[in-house]
């Protein structure tokens, strides 16, 4: 089985959670912060569109006892970047992209089932927000200097369609 990978993608293997997080696997899921959590018969994935929030949840993994890396691969958890894939070797990890150019990460000695998603992603969907879909918004960095963002503006809808954006725009 395989699970998505969109935007940043926090992936760990179940066993990993069972074995060293704070509760297991069940606490685990529970302190998942946001609604992209899916998860397989082996894998489970959390995504996040800010690279600020990747490092906060691997700091919260961290501390709940999972070991995020050994200083040149990952260990227990693997980030995923859509489009660029692993910042470091993951040697139990693989990644295929579909048909649609969906990127989708699995256990490399696993068997091939259907891929997991979140309940309200869709196949053939976008895959990345198109830049109408963006507003911009000032921020204050973590230095405390003021920098300008691009964020998804909750009033465009377009990205949210079953038809790939580059059909409806290009």
């Amino acid at each position: 089985m395989t699970v998505l990978v969109e935007a940043y993608s926090v992936i760990c293997q179940l066993e990993s959670l069972e074995r060293s997080y704070a509760g297991g696997f069940q606490a685990y899921e529970s302190s998942v912060p946001n609604k992209t959590y899916c998860k397989d018969a082996y894998l489970c994935r959390v995504g996040f569109a800010h690279a600020s929030d990747v490092r906060a949840w691997l700091k919260q993994c961290e501390s709940a006892g999972l070991k995020t890396d050994d200083g040149h691969s990952w260990v227990d958890v693997a980030v995923v970047v859509q489009g660029a894939g692993l910042s470091w070797e993951c040697p139990w990890l693989t990644l295929e992209t579909d048909e649609f150019g969906t990127m989708w990460a699995g256990l490399s000695s696993e068997d091939k089932q259907p891929p997991a998603a979140p309940i309200w992603w869709r196949p053939g969907g976008a895959t990345m927000l198109h830049p109408k879909a963006l507003t911009m918004k000032s921020q204050r960095s973590e230095a405390g200097n003021l920098k300008t963002v691009y964020v998804p503006d909750p009033l465009f809808e377009g990205h949210r369609r079953k038809t790939p954006w580059w059909k409806r725009w290009l």
